[in-house]
């Protein structure tokens, strides 16, 4: 199968010898956790210390974008509106205001919207004022941490209705989902924030924790109001 995942890589885009490295310590690893007995215990964290392993490896661009001072940094796109939002925020402006001079401050398309749908609920950047410094680096470190733990979550989930060795499989399934944005500008995109809450969420909702869904799930509407209706759907589903 890994042979055939090397070929079928080197068929569609340029290969790289580090998949052969990465395939080969992926299998011994797996070997040496079956010899000891800890495949359990230390397989999601395998995949956890991977995730990070690898979010620093591919994401320098990312967190130089991140890292850069107000005056220094030209932008087009929403991720650059949302970066330049926070650090306004950062300075002491308000939201509303701070939002506005982030879209006339586009090189280009320099227009504010007319319309609700065309701004963000501020949720997710009073969470991330809170945060310590006025770059956004910070932003990328408590990204880091939420993925973290969904990959945890997620195998905890699995644990509960597959059993192992699947319940890694719920972990491994969203690896390169929480990989992308860790590595791509996207990362300030509100969807991201709202999906790792919600995930979060659902594990104690599963579990029954009643107080701790309520605080996630209604964070994760806060942060992204879309969330609204499926989170209203699965509630009905769940409890009728």
């Amino acid at each position: 199968m890994v042979i055939a995942s090397w070929l079928i890589f080197a068929k569609v885009r340029t290969f790289d010898s580090v998949i052969v490295y990465a395939s080969f310590a992926g299998l011994a690893l797996g070997y040496v956790f079956k010899r000891l007995r800890l495949r359990e215990k230390l397989a999601v964290w395998a995949i956890i210390v991977a995730f990070l392993l690898a979010s620093a490896a591919t994401g320098a661009t990312l967190r130089q974008m991140l890292g850069r001072d107000l005056p220094f940094y030209n932008y087009n796109n929403d991720p650059g509106v949302i970066l330049k939002t926070y650090q306004l925020m950062k300075h002491g402006v308000d939201y509303y205001e701070a939002f506005r001079q982030a879209q006339l401050g586009r090189f280009s398309q320099q227009i504010v919207p007319n319309d609700v749908w065309g701004w963000r609920l501020p949720t997710i950047f009073f969470i991330w004022r809170i945060l310590p410094g006025s770059h956004g680096l910070s932003i990328y470190i408590l990204y880091l941490v939420l993925a973290s733990t969904i990959l945890y979550l997620a195998f905890k989930i699995g644990s509960k209705y597959l059993g192992f060795p699947l319940s890694i499989l719920p972990s491994y399934l969203i690896f390169p989902y929480l990989h992308f944005a860790a590595r791509d500008q996207m990362l300030l995109e509100t969807e991201w924030w709202s999906a790792a809450f919600f995930i979060i969420g659902l594990y104690f909702l599963i579990n029954k924790r009643w107080f701790w869904t309520t605080l996630l799930f209604s964070l994760t509407v806060m942060v992204r109001e879309l969330y609204v209706l499926p989170i209203g759907l699965m509630l009905v589903y769940f409890f009728f």
